[in-house]
C-alpha cells in the first residue's frame, strides 16, 4: 500500500516561469511562422526575392498579434478576422488568416477550462442586507 506515486509529466515538473517562458516562446515561433506563411502566399507566381520589403513587412505587421494570442485570444481572433476581411476587399487570398483564425479556435478550446454548466436556469432574488441570505422572490 505504500507505493510511490508516478511522476507528473516533464512540463509539470520544469518551475513556473520555466514554462510560462516556453509557452511565450512558442507563441512567438507560431507568428514568425504566420509571417512566413502570409510571405509565401502573396509571394507565388513572382520571381523569387523580387519586392522583398513590398510583401514582407506586410507580412511581419500581419503576423505580430499573433504573439499576444496567449493574453488576449479574442482580441486576436477578432484582428485575425479583419484582417481576412481587408484581405478579401483587396483581393487578396484570405486562406491564411482562415486558418490562424481555426489553429487558435483549436488552442483555445484545448487549453481553456470548461465553464461549470448549470443544472438549471437562476431564480431571481430578492435585494437583502449584508450578512443574510437571499430568497427566492414570490412568482
Amino acid at each position: 500500500m505504500d507505493r510511490a506515486l508516478p511522476r507528473p509529466p516533464w512540463p509539470s515538473r520544469l518551475p513556473t516561469r520555466v514554462r510560462s517562458a516556453a509557452r511565450s516562446a512558442l507563441t512567438w515561433c507560431a507568428a514568425g511562422l504566420f509571417a512566413l506563411l502570409l510571405f509565401a502566399a502573396t509571394s507565388a507566381g513572382t520571381p523569387p526575392f523580387s519586392g522583398l520589403g513590398a510583401r514582407g513587412l506586410p507580412a511581419v505587421l500581419l503576423a505580430l498579434p499573433v504573439g499576444a494570442a496567449r493574453r488576449r485570444p479574442a482580441a486576436v481572433f477578432g484582428v485575425l478576422l479583419a484582417e481576412s476581411c481587408a484581405a478579401a476587399a483587396l483581393g487578396a487570398r484570405t486562406w491564411p488568416f482562415f486558418l490562424a483564425a481555426a489553429v487558435l479556435v483549436g488552442v483555445l478550446a484545448a487549453t481553456r477550462p470548461p465553464h461549470p454548466a448549470r443544472s438549471s436556469p437562476r431564480e431571481p432574488t430578492a435585494p437583502s442586507a449584508p450578512g443574510r441570505t437571499r430568497r427566492p422572490l414570490p412568482v
